[in-house]
């Protein structure tokens, strides 16, 4: 699932800068194959990240998770780009911002629009602190720790 498209990377870069990044050493033309490939690499770190803890309820129009997809595609672009070099700093900080956020959103800290809380929320922790409590009695205790 695609979270950002062509037009949302020419609304933060101009389509000489996403030519250049995509390959036309003249800034011409935009390879829309290669921006396609790197959306995918970021959108894939998207959903590794958010699958089973978040159920999608249609396509997702969040703009925290486009804005996250942006940076990952930009980031793997300048990758492209200066594969024989040193990827700009911008590029790095934008990538590693998408993670911070991403990381932020798989802990709950921050929500999404159209999204909903996944089959694999944390489950509530059952304390045994007092032995009323515990769903074992002490010999199942027992056989599973001294076996």
């Amino acid at each position: 699932m695609s979270y950002s498209d062509d037009n949302d990377l020419l609304a933060e870069l101009s389509i000489e800068q996403l030519a250049l990044l995509s390959g036309d050493e003249n800034g011409l033309v935009v390879d829309t194959t290669r921006t396609a490939q790197a959306r995918l690499m970021g959108d894939s770190q998207i959903d590794a990240t958010l699958r089973g803890r978040f159920d999608y309820e249609s396509s997702p129009t969040d703009n925290l998770l486009k804005s996250i997809s942006i940076d990952f595609t930009i980031y793997y672009l300048n990758e492209y780009r200066y594969r024989d070099s040193i990827v700009p700093p911008g590029a790095i900080r934008r990538k590693d911002n998408a993670l911070r956020l991403l990381q932020k959103i798989a802990e709950g800290h921050l929500s999404l629009d159209g999204f909903t809380s996944g089959n694999n929320s944390p489950s509530t922790i059952i304390s045994n602190i007092n032995k009323k409590d515990r769903y074992f009695d002490d010999n199942t205790m027992d056989l599973y720790f001294n076996g």
